[in-house]
């Protein structure tokens, strides 16, 4: 997810059971785009859009996700357009991302690859270790006042950056980038009670100063 304030993936609430967060993400966040184009009397751009993201799911061009208005679809990933300045989120199959923005172009390309990085951690991970080891700290950090390089670098953040081959204005420490990849590869072993324990270190960790005693 990307870092930033706002409403929108704020106020979903984490539903930690196996294979209800992406749907119900999908299912809700299209439901409110097609109810939105239909008090916006758009209607016919909606399902134009939905075409286009069903026929092109590989689209790999920012400009079709960028300038669509309710939907659209990135490199495998339905992207879902919410009206509103909050955060962008990657939920498996599913990006969600703020329609009205004021990141400017470079930014939000660099947020659209960054998510889809989180889409290409989902690809390695089960439903489980992705929303407890990426998604519950990542939905922690947001906001919190971290500057974009502590943010990014981030165990759960970099290597998103890492998969999605993203250039920064700034070089991911050494330490940073191997601490990301032990932690990945730590987050691919768990299961049953190791996910739990985890999950409840996810929960609480210090979002402004994070130890990582299972890494040590």
């Amino acid at each position: 997810m990307n870092r930033g304030d706002g409403d929108g993936i704020d106020n979903i609430e984490y539903n930690l059971v196996s294979g209800l967060i992406e749907p119900y993400v999908a299912t809700s966040s299209l439901l409110d785009v097609m109810f939105l184009a239909d008090r916006e009397d758009n209607q016919e751009l909606f399902i134009e859009e939905l075409q286009f993201a069903m026929n092109h799911r590989n689209n790999w061009k920012h400009y079709p996700v960028l300038t669509s208005q309710y939907v659209s679809a990135y490199r495998g990933q339905l992207v879902i357009r919410y009206s509103s300045n909050g955060r962008a989120g990657s939920f498996g199959d599913y990006m969600i991302f703020p329609r009205r923005s004021n990141m400017g172009h470079s930014r939000s390309v660099e947020v659209l690859r960054h998510e889809h990085g989180h889409f290409l951690q989902y690809q390695q991970l089960t439903s489980d270790q992705y929303y407890i080891g990426i998604g519950i700290p990542s939905f922690r950090s947001g906001g919190k006042g971290l500057s974009s390089k502590v943010y990014y670098s981030r165990p759960w953040e970099i290597t998103a950056d890492l998969l999605a081959r993203i250039p920064r204005d700034f070089n991911h420490s050494q330490e940073d980038i191997d601490r990301g990849w032990r932690y990945f590869e730590y987050i691919k072993t768990l299961t049953g009670a190791a996910l739990n324990r985890h999950m409840t270190w996810a929960l609480s960790f210090d979002v402004h100063d994070p130890e990582f005693p299972f890494l040590d």
